[in-house]
């Protein structure tokens, strides 16, 4: 028999002891009814709150990259938005914020208004609830990451060039059954290869050592590091071609930079930072090279188109905002290049960080491309053929300011 059907009978009874019985007892047995309600109500709200602290702790984690006041921020603003349309019938939320480089907990706490346990004085339920993060850490410095998490052929090189990476880490997101794609007798080589998804051979190809099989996705480092903005254009559809040594200084390139060199002719760049508005070109058999630069490309067309038949010679500042930081795409940027493409001969040598999301990286024809190790290759997918080898070494710049070591995707540990 329902609760309240209960009362109106008892209430309705003409017997002489049963309404002063009954009103002795109704409060309790209301309160017991109520109960259920208000508990019910109170694991609801536990509920939502548990899935904000989730999603608060590993968010925080993998923008690990920002200062400790904007991961704050961080957790305030998803606190907030998340709580909005609960708002109104819990009250308000309350949260606290441990964060360390390693290790996140985030606490939230509330005190849920009663609706019938007020009768016997009980006017709220406390919940709290906590959720803590941590960094997958490894040791061993990274040398490449392939951002896709489901491309066939993520890494691929058909020719019989090598990856030679004996002191860092290789990284491929891909879960595809082709993730990695070896062919023509081509080599892989590092102190550790973490690759998600699954390796094909061919032409006796080889890679050692063999996959970790625990390996999990690693989101993109890079996303939110330091960007120039300026949309002042120092130059506008800059082209440069001659003979001996052209210099470039930096400045907003805007309608990108075009770059014919040949014979002996170098395009030498000045320390600084260049924003590229548009498409990096590069032809013909000279050089580029620079000391303490960073390309930052960006807008409609972005990317590298180096098809020269030389070489390169770059290095990241090591100091300053731009630190470590060699060419960076930015992740937001409209229309870009589906590919950017290193090609030429010889030997070249980039010291700091590649950075091209949303892009695959082709690298073909040259006799060895030196890279320095330490973050030093974020692309969204890669191939390189030919005789193209890559030599990974340890790195002369820094790696970006607020990138730490971490390798995966944080986990939950509460």
């Amino acid at each position: 028999m329902a609760f309240w059907t209960l009362v109106r009978r008892l209430f309705g009874s003409r017997a002489a002891n049963v309404a002063p019985i009954f009103a002795l007892c109704v409060i309790p047995m209301a309160a017991a009814a109520g109960a259920g309600i208000d508990y019910s109500r109170a694991a609801s709200a536990r509920s939502h709150m548990q899935d904000i602290a989730d999603a608060a702790a590993l968010r925080v984690m993998r923008d690990s990259q920002l200062r400790m006041d904007q991961r704050r921020d961080l957790v305030r603003t998803i606190a907030q938005s998340q709580w909005e349309p609960f708002q109104r019938e819990f009250g308000d939320l309350d949260w606290q914020a441990r964060i360390e480089p390693e290790e996140a907990e985030i606490t939230l706490d509330l005190a849920v208004p009663t609706v019938l346990m007020g009768l016997v004085g009980i006017d709220e339920m406390p919940v709290e609830v906590s959720a803590t993060a941590r960094a997958q850490t490894r040791g061993l410095p990274l040398c490449l990451l392939v951002l896709n998490r489901t491309a066939k052929d993520a890494v691929r090189n058909a020719g019989a060039g090598a990856i030679s990476a004996p002191d860092c880490r290789v990284h491929i997101n891909s879960s595809n059954s082709n993730a990695l794609h070896l062919g023509g007798g081509t080599t892989l080589t590092s102190a550790e290869n973490c690759i998600v998804g699954q390796v094909k051979l061919s032409g006796g190809s080889t890679y050692s050592p063999l996959r970790l099989p625990t390996c999990q996705p690693m989101d993109d480092p890079f996303a939110n590091i330091w960007r120039p903005t300026s949309n002042v254009c120092d130059f506008t559809n800059r082209s440069v071609t001659g003979s001996g040594v052209q210099v470039l200084t930096p400045g907003t390139y805007c309608g990108g930079i075009t770059i014919n060199m040949n014979g002996g002719a170098t395009a030498q760049f000045q320390p600084g930072v260049y924003r590229i508005l548009g498409k990096f070109s590069f032809t013909g058999s000279g050089r580029m090279e620079g000391q303490g630069v960073s390309f930052f490309l960006d807008g409609s067309g972005s990317g590298l188109d180096w098809t020269g038949s030389a070489g390169y010679t770059f290095t990241a500042p090591t100091s300053g905002q731009s630190a470590g930081i060699l060419i960076s795409l930015n992740p937001n940027a409209t229309s870009p290049l589906a590919s950017s493409t290193i090609t030429g001969s010889g030997r070249s040598s980039f010291d700091g960080v590649i950075h091209l999301p949303r892009q695959k990286l082709l690298i073909r024809g040259f006799e060895s491309v030196d890279l320095a190790y330490g973050f030093a290759l974020v692309v969204d997918t890669m191939e390189f053929y030919g005789r193209s080898s890559l030599n990974m070494r340890p790195s002369p710049v820094p790696i970006p300011a607020g990138v730490s070591s971490t390798s995966g995707s944080p986990y939950l540990v509460r």
